[in-house]
């Protein structure tokens, strides 16, 4: 179900982002494990550097929502590069 680019997804998961001792810094802030809702497959894990983003996923992942994020491939899994919840 996508529209606009967008997935309707719910949040399994929470990610430990740890800021490591690179030199370029961390590579994410926020770590989210994304299901697909329409076809109950894991998408796999969606990384934030947005705070917006990552109180929306957050959130889901408390209530149990389902929202709908916009997700570009990235060499770490996914990067979400938008969220909105029902709340928005």
């Amino acid at each position: 179900d996508q529209q606009d680019g967008f997935v309707t997804v719910t949040v399994k998961a929470l990610g430990k982002i740890s800021e490591g001792n690179s030199k370029s810094g961390p590579w994410t802030k926020w770590g989210f494990m994304l299901i697909d809702v329409a076809t109950g497959e894991e998408i796999g894990w969606g990384n934030t550097f947005s705070e917006t983003v990552a109180t929306v996923c957050t959130n889901a992942k408390h209530t149990k929502a389902a929202i709908q994020v916009k997700l570009k491939e990235s060499k770490y899994g996914h990067d979400i590069l938008e969220a909105v919840g029902d709340d928005e």
